[in-house]
């Protein structure tokens, strides 16, 4: 457990956090990561890692957040917020038991993402967002939120995704599974939404979405 943990503002590009089975790492809040592109963060069965904020994120341009087995658990603070990131990928994964919960991710106005993945599979999977991932005036290409196999998502009016967004989907698939989202805001847009698709199929699955 670190109480906190300070890159090389110059010289790192990446960084990985890996809690193996029935380990735990703590970083405290992240800083000094201006030159910082990719950020990962995973754990395994039985293990929890636990991330403090990264609020200067200038240069950020990939996320990915997966907890992968029973008890596996990965928490992650606010990214951004005093220097947006950049981003054009992010990924959030939650199987097999594991669960994700993350604040606010922010990235700059106007950065286009390529795909926002958020996932959650299997008996006691959970992914909980308790912040909006949002860019003013960006566009997301691919959004896509999908539980299956008795996984969860609950994403609270905190939680908002806020882009242009050109393909939509939100599924719940298998025996209970469900998606609950507060808020879906899909910005004014100056060019043309693709899709939207949004599916329940198995017994009890459910998407709830309240606007």
């Amino acid at each position: 457990t670190f109480g906190s943990l300070n890159m090389d503002a110059a010289d790192t590009t990446s960084l990985t956090i890996n809690a193996a089975a029935y380990g735990g790492l703590g970083t405290g809040n992240i800083d000094q990561v201006d030159a910082l592109e990719s950020f990962t963060v995973t754990a395994a069965a039985g293990a929890e890692a636990t991330i403090g904020t990264m609020i200067e994120a200038e240069a950020l341009t990939s996320i990915s957040l997966t907890a992968a087995g029973a008890a596996a658990g990965v928490d992650v603070g606010a990214i951004g917020g005093t220097e947006n990131a950049l981003l054009t990928s992010l990924t959030i994964s939650a199987s097999g038991g594991g669960d994700v919960d993350f604040a606010a991710i922010t990235s700059t106005a106007g950065q286009d993402l390529t795909t926002i993945s958020i996932t959650s599979d299997g008996t006691g999977s959970t992914v909980v967002g308790e912040g909006a991932i949002s860019a003013d005036g960006a566009t997301a290409g691919t959004v896509t939120v999908a539980a299956t196999d008795r996984g969860s998502i609950e994403l609270d009016d905190a939680a908002a995704i806020d882009f242009f967004i050109d393909d939509l989907t939100i599924t719940a698939s298998g025996a209970s599974s469900s998606v609950t989202w507060t808020d879906v805001a899909i910005d004014d847009l100056t060019g043309t939404n693709e899709s939207i698709t949004i599916s329940a199929t198995g017994d009890n699955a459910s998407v709830d979405i309240n606007e």
